[in-house]
């Protein structure tokens, strides 16, 4: 591709970009939610309320609780450090299973307004994934299956709240946004 030889002819190059792009967007499946977020175990135990975004991602989204975390609130409310982390995962598992009297887990329970919840059964398994993630390892784990989701929504933007660094450093590797808690 070569440089437009004035302003003149570069604006007209980027407005046909600009058109082709608009035309691919127009090939992603509509997706009654174009924005969805997952949250990491730490957000759980800091700020169980997942209706708490609408003012950083809009006011209807989709919450998506993955496996590796709910394993991971399991076993905090167990063996975790200290009575306060204990006592944090224990309101955290109250708080995921109430949301389960909202409805249908595998559907979307309503959270509150438009958010609606969802409790995955995903597991990544690729070998399309990143080489350098460790399915072993928890973070590694929630980075591949918040891929994995992403794959399967493609029309969405999709998001994770996390104040964890290096899960965020992680996220910002594989292109996926984070929102502060």
């Amino acid at each position: 591709m070569s440089i437009p030889p004035t302003i003149v002819a570069a604006a007209s190059e980027i407005r046909k970009d600009m058109e082709d792009l608009r035309s691919l967007v127009g090939l992603l499946p509509d997706d009654e939610y174009s924005v969805r977020l997952l949250v990491d175990t730490n957000t759980l135990i800091d700020k169980p309320d997942v209706g708490v975004y609408t003012g950083e991602i809009g006011k209807k989204y989709m919450v998506h609780f993955l496996p590796v975390v709910l394993r991971e609130i399991d076993d905090l409310k167990r063996g975790g450090r200290n009575q306060d982390l204990r006592d944090a995962a224990r309101k955290a598992d109250r708080y995921l299973k109430g949301l389960r009297t909202n409805g249908d887990i595998r559907a979307g329970v309503r959270v509150a307004g438009d958010v609606y919840a969802l409790f995955e059964h995903i597991e990544p398994k690729s070998d399309l994934l990143p080489t350098w993630l460790d399915l072993t390892v928890p973070d590694d784990r929630f980075v591949a299956s918040s891929l994995l989701l992403q794959s399967g929504h493609p029309g969405s933007t999709v998001y994770v709240a996390t104040s964890d660094i290096n899960l965020q450093t992680k996220l910002a590797a594989v292109g996926l946004p984070f929102v502060e808690p």
